[in-house]
C-alpha cells in the first residue's frame, strides 16, 4: 500500500486519482446510513457518542478506512470521523 510520503511525491493529478478512487469503495457508501452519524454533535456535555461508536464500527469493518483517514489528514480535516477517527484523534497523531 502507498504511503502518504510516497503518494506525496506523485504528480498532483495523480495523487488526486489515487484519493478519489476509494470513496466508491468506502463502506459508508455501500450501506444505508444517515451521515450524521460521522458528524457528531460539537457541545458541551454528551459529544455523541453512540453516533461516534456507530461511525467507527463502520469505519472498522471498512476496507479503505487508510486512505479516508489519510485523506482527512492531508486535507486537515477539522470535522467528522474520517478513517475511524474523530477530529481530536487525528489531531493527537505524530
Amino acid at each position: 500500500m502507498k504511503t502518504i510520503g510516497n503518494i506525496a511525491r506523485l504528480p498532483l493529478w495523480q495523487q488526486r486519482e489515487l484519493f478519489l478512487d476509494w470513496v466508491d469503495r468506502a463502506e459508508c457508501a455501500s450501506i444505508r446510513v444517515d451521515p450524521a452519524i460521522f458528524y457528531p454533535p460539537n457541545r458541551k456535555g454528551a459529544p455523541g457518542f453512540d453516533r461516534i461508536n456507530a461511525a467507527k464500527k463502520i469505519c472498522h469493518m471498512c476496507t479503505v478506512s487508510e486512505q479516508c483517514l489519510a485523506v482527512a489528514l492531508k486535507q486537515d480535516e477539522q470535522y467528522g470521523i474520517w478513517g475511524g477517527l474523530t477530529a481530536s484523534e487525528r489531531r493527537r497523531l505524530p
